[in-house]
């Protein structure tokens, strides 16, 4: 799984083999953005603020968390 651009600017994308759900926290772990069965069109993030944020991608297999930086 490769969540990609980071940084990223107003949209993001997650490379992998199977569908995927994501769910974005700020720093205090507050969730601030989810989206099931991830396309090809991505997230739209454009209406976060610049910082730092975890990204958590879901999967049947596994939970992975990303370091996900907003500029």
């Amino acid at each position: 799984v490769f969540l990609y651009p980071n940084p990223a600017l107003d949209r993001v994308f997650i490379q992998s083999k199977e569908e995927v759900d994501i769910v974005i926290y700020d720093v205090s772990g507050r969730l601030v953005a989810s989206q099931k069965s991830i396309s090809s069109n991505g997230i739209d993030v454009s209406n976060l603020s610049k910082g730092i944020y975890v990204a958590q991608i879901i999967s049947e297999e596994k939970t992975t968390s990303v370091r996900l930086v907003i500029k």
